[in-house]
């Protein structure tokens, strides 16, 4: 339920962004802190896993309708090359909210401002998220 909820909600924000003429100029993010154990606890329940997800949309982009990153069987992260955005368990690297919010600093134009200054992606590869397929 609470899915439908989240999908009803995205869908009435880019309706109402449309029809208020700003959708061009929108970008939504949709992330959470954790995801699930792939497997059930003592107590039939899932614990806290440290792999989750993150949903970038804006309208229309040139780098959309994709999928970057994926699990194994386990649910466990596999890593990726930061350039090709494909499937690199040899030299590639495991994506994490940082190099996500890295990406979208330099989509938004944010890079080089007063606040990516003051709290700086030390060490952080960047990943081609946003760039055109």
């Amino acid at each position: 339920p609470m899915l439908d909820h989240l999908n009803t909600s995205l869908d009435l924000l880019w309706t109402l962004a449309r029809e208020k003429g700003f959708a061009d100029r929108l970008t939504v993010v949709v992330g959470s802190d954790f995801g699930r154990t792939p497997r059930y606890n003592a107590d039939e329940g899932k614990d806290h896993w440290p792999i989750g997800s993150v949903l970038v949309m804006q309208d229309a982009p040139t780098w959309g309708d994709r999928q970057v990153g994926a699990t194994d069987d386990m649910h466990n992260a596999l890593a990726v090359n930061p350039s090709t955005l494909a499937p690199d368990q040899a030299t590639g690297t495991v994506i994490n909210p940082k190099h996500v919010h890295k990406a979208l600093r330099r989509e938004l134009g944010l890079e080089s401002t007063v606040a990516d200054s003051a709290f700086p992606f030390n060490n952080t590869e960047d990943f081609a998220f946003f760039e055109s397929t």
